[in-house]
């Protein structure tokens, strides 16, 4: 649930606690999450998807204002890229994940060289940067995907 960072801290907590077993989800915090879970949902159908190679890699992107973590994701798994790009326009911020099972690219050089990024230290298969002149030129090689 990515409404923000404060209410992704709260979420994770009360995950944990629920999967603990230490308590039952609230009414609020089911409602909060079916909420969630239509909004994802809405997203994700209205998204366009795009794709290209980069060396011998498959990418495929989108844009995106909210949900990111989520659309990475889904981008990985259905439609088995090896990295995957969201775009936020507003923010000009972009976000990449790679399948760290089938993609042994450097992600965060690719993040510097492409965008100006950098990666997460605790997370080798995600990193971070902003659009660039690099990127633009880059994006221009994805085709939208059917």
């Amino acid at each position: 649930m990515n409404k923000t960072i404060w209410n992704e801290s709260i979420l994770s907590e009360n995950v944990k606690l629920f999967r603990g077993g230490k308590r039952d989800f609230s009414p609020q915090e089911l409602n909060d999450i079916k909420l969630d879970l239509l909004k994802y949902k809405d997203c994700l159908s209205s998204t366009q998807f795009f794709e290209g190679s980069l060396k011998e890699y498959k990418v495929v992107s989108c844009f995106a204002e909210n949900f990111h973590d989520e659309l990475l994701t889904h981008i990985l798994t259905k439609y088995n890229a090896a990295i995957a790009i969201t775009v936020n326009l507003s923010e000009k911020k972009i976000v990449l994940k790679k399948n760290y099972e089938t993609c042994s690219i450097d992600l965060c050089a690719l993040a510097k060289l492409l965008c100006d990024g950098d990666c997460y230290e605790t997370y080798s298969d995600l990193a971070f940067g902003k659009i660039t002149e690099k990127f633009l030129k880059f994006t221009k090689t994805l085709t939208p995907c059917i």
